[in-house]
């Protein structure tokens, strides 16, 4: 007993170093097996299973298309040496970039914008797939900003509340957990148009009448005449009267 104990205090340091090492070769092996250590660089290489469980991922945004889809670069949760990394299942070839939409949301352009300054400085998102397209290309999610330790901005809801797009269908098949996402993307959306926000808020009323008019197809015709520009002056002035009105009462 005594042997045993004076070889355990002469070689502790190397008894350390071989149970870190051994502790981390098994968590890149479990890691490997639940793929936290690889960088998925398309969205076909994202498995079934991660959609299906709608697994949260990590990423930067890199830039957001006149489309509205988010350019977004995976990062692994665990990042393992460039060197080991190599080897590793879908980490080889060049930096990929997955396409991500916002799921159920139907962006404006002030709402394309409004992402583009919210992202902009590649911050780290986070998202959950919920469905892909058949071909592969496009990736609908629920997707996350932190703004602390316990909390986040799902962004799906925050662009709606603001009134900055439409809801639109989910690509997800129907379950309990799509009619519970869309039910709250449309209490966003009524809460925009309660409180006339972005595409919600009522126009003047010369760009009601505009808007009327190119209805009808008549602006097109008669906008460069004096008589046409005559009547937007009209409005102006009159516009301008009611403002004034308003601020005295």
């Amino acid at each position: 007993m005594e042997n045993i104990t004076n070889f355990l205090d002469q070689h502790q340091g190397l008894l350390q170093v071989t149970a870190t090492t051994t502790a981390f070769a098994g968590i890149v092996v479990i890691g490997r097996s639940i793929r936290f250590v690889s960088k998925f660089r398309t969205i076909d290489a994202i498995p079934a299973e991660f959609i299906r469980k709608r697994v949260q991922l990590r990423g930067q945004c890199c830039q957001v298309k006149d489309n509205g889809a988010m350019i977004v670069e995976h990062l692994p949760i665990i990042n393992l040496p460039q060197k080991w990394s190599r080897r590793l299942p879908n980490n080889e070839g060049a930096c990929g970039k997955l396409n991500i939409y916002l799921a159920g949301v139907g962006l404006n352009e002030s709402g394309r914008q409004y992402l583009t300054n919210t992202l902009g400085g590649t911050p780290n998102i986070w998202f959950q797939p919920l469905a892909k397209d058949d071909a592969g290309e496009q990736l609908e999610a629920l997707v996350k900003m932190r703004t602390g330790v316990f909390s986040s901005r799902l962004l799906n809801e925050e662009v709606l509340k603001l009134g900055l797009g439409k809801v639109q269908p989910l690509l997800a098949p129907p379950s309990r957990f799509s009619q519970k996402l869309t039910e709250r993307l449309i209490k966003a959306e009524m809460y925009a148009e309660r409180k006339r926000k972005g595409l919600w808020k009522p126009l003047s009323l010369r760009r009601r009448i505009a808007e009327r008019l190119s209805r009808y197809n008549l602006v097109n015709r008669m906008w460069n005449y004096p008589v046409a520009q005559s009547i937007e002056n009209v409005f102006r002035r009159m516009e301008y009267l009611l403002k004034g009105l308003f601020k005295r009462k």
